[in-house]
């Protein structure tokens, strides 16, 4: 067998090894720092509730989507995103509950139910350790 060919054999060796341990190292950063962020989530006692939450606006990420979420009147939320693919209505409608310091959206999207939890600390909103941003 040629040099080169040994080197080839090397670089193929280390692409098919190394590429997925790299992506499995990073995938763990990650999980490690969510876990960090929603450990400093501060544990207030919820000053929001499903009277004063009706007509609020937050803007919020999720799954790394923009989204916009109005909670309305009677449990309705609506959601405004800038999602681009098939099957995902704008805005996408669903309904949304308070128990305790728990705020939980429901939806169903391309005929499966989603359903997201955030937690209430204070006149805070915070998902996956991320503080939401209060539009209105």
């Amino acid at each position: 067998m040629s040099d080169k060919a040994r080197v080839w054999i090397v670089i193929l060796a280390i692409v098919l090894i190394g590429l997925p341990l790299l992506g499995r190292v990073l995938r763990q950063e990650k999980d490690v720092e969510q876990a960090k962020a929603i450990a400093s989530v501060p544990n207030d006692p919820p000053l929001l509730n499903a009277v004063n939450l009706v007509d609020s606006k937050w803007a919020l990420k999720i799954e790394g989507f923009s989204v916009k979420v109005t909670l309305k009147a009677g449990g309705v939320a609506e959601a405004e995103h800038k999602i681009r693919f098939g099957g995902v209505p704008n805005p996408l409608t669903g309904t949304w509950s308070v128990d305790g310091a728990t705020l939980t959206v429901n939806a169903v999207v391309r005929d499966k139910p989603v359903s997201q939890s955030a937690h209430i600390s204070g006149n805070d909103i915070y998902l996956e350790g991320k503080k939401a941003q209060r539009l209105q």
